[in-house]
């Protein structure tokens, strides 16, 4: 299997991460935000979103060079440092202010991260620009009161984007044998 199968099928997994992050608004509205309920599909997603980010970052890694894999980092640290918030919310760890550390680190990769993956993912032309601008959105959405439908700008983004590899046409070349049918 090569690299450009890979990336696809990483796709497929990105696609999922934004559906099941989908899922976090409406529960948060029903049972209320960080229950168990909304924190369920948030913890899928982020392991979801951990593994699709890959996937993203392969489909235009020639094309966003080194900022695009420090952006990359920077989504994937984030990622996982969201995923062991919601893991702590589920096992219900109370919140310390030993640990607010984590948090601030969290919240500084997700962004930067997030900004930076989505200026250079607007530049490449490679991906659909709209889950760029989804991506910015999320992040615009931590910081408004708005936050309980930011679930909906970062699957979207996430849906969008992963859309995108999955419509990339095949970069392989074709010898002339395959064209003779």
């Amino acid at each position: 299997m090569n690299v450009e199968k890979i990336t696809k099928w990483i796709a497929y997994i990105a696609i999922l991460a934004g559906v099941v992050r989908l899922f976090m608004t409406p529960m948060a509205l029903i049972f209320g935000q960080d229950s168990p309920e909304e924190m369920w599909p948030g913890f899928t997603a982020c392991v979801l979103m951990t593994i699709g980010a890959i996937g993203l970052y392969l489909a235009q890694a020639e094309k966003i060079g080194v900022l695009g894999f420090i952006s990359f980092m920077l989504l994937t640290v984030g990622n996982i440092l969201v995923t062991l918030g919601a893991y702590m919310t589920l096992a219900g760890f109370q919140p310390k202010p030993d640990l607010i550390i984590i948090n601030i680190l969290m919240m500084a990769c997700l962004t930067l991260g997030s900004i930076l993956f989505s200026i250079v993912t607007f530049r490449a032309k490679v991906l659909p620009r709209a889950g760029a601008v989804f991506m910015i959105l999320f992040v615009l959405m931590m910081f408004s009161p708005a936050g309980i439908y930011l679930p909906l700008a970062w699957g979207l983004s996430y849906i969008i984007l992963g859309y995108g590899v999955l419509k990339q046409p095949s970069q392989l070349p074709v010898s002339k044998t395959a064209l003779n049918v």
